[in-house]
């Protein structure tokens, strides 16, 4: 009888796990998807790793500002734009100083010091899927931030 009742406790323990995470996932994806009128959204993440930024780019130097610090190999984040934005501002908040990549459909753009010691991007973005790498300045260092995306 108790091998039943466990049996049956697990099952219902794997199914309420799993709906929850398949919430979290298509929350999360939901949030990172961007339209015409969103106002603003914050996604939390943590920055850094041993990978330059300056590889991550391809370059060392952008239009927007210098590939310098360190990230993971993989991104923190993908923005997907469902329309272009006129004026998009995508700014990273943390107590440390942080740089940014990103990667997207009109090429790759990095920053350090948008905002004080805050990296970040303003301006006009096209329509599509935006890669975006968040830095420190030590390598494998790891510090928590918020990225704020506003539509101006």
């Amino acid at each position: 009888m108790m091998s039943i009742l466990s049996q049956s406790l697990k099952s219902a323990l794997f199914v309420t796990i799993s709906a929850s995470l398949w919430s979290l996932s298509a929350a999360a994806s939901q949030a990172n998807a961007l339209s015409p009128g969103f106002g603003s959204v914050e996604l939390k993440g943590t920055a850094g790793g041993d990978v330059a930024a300056r590889d991550i780019a391809g370059r060392s130097d952008t239009a927007t500002g210098p590939c310098v610090g360190f990230t993971g190999s993989q991104p923190n984040h993908v923005l997907r734009l469902n329309a272009g934005f006129n004026d998009l501002t995508v700014l990273i908040k943390s107590g440390t100083d942080t740089t940014l990549v990103v990667k997207g459909p009109g090429g790759t753009w990095c920053n350090d010091d948008f905002q004080g010691k805050n990296a970040g991007l303003d301006g006009q973005w096209q329509a599509g899927e935006y890669r975006v790498w968040v830095g420190t300045q030590v390598k494998n260092q790891s510090i928590g931030y918020t990225l704020r995306a506003t539509e101006e």
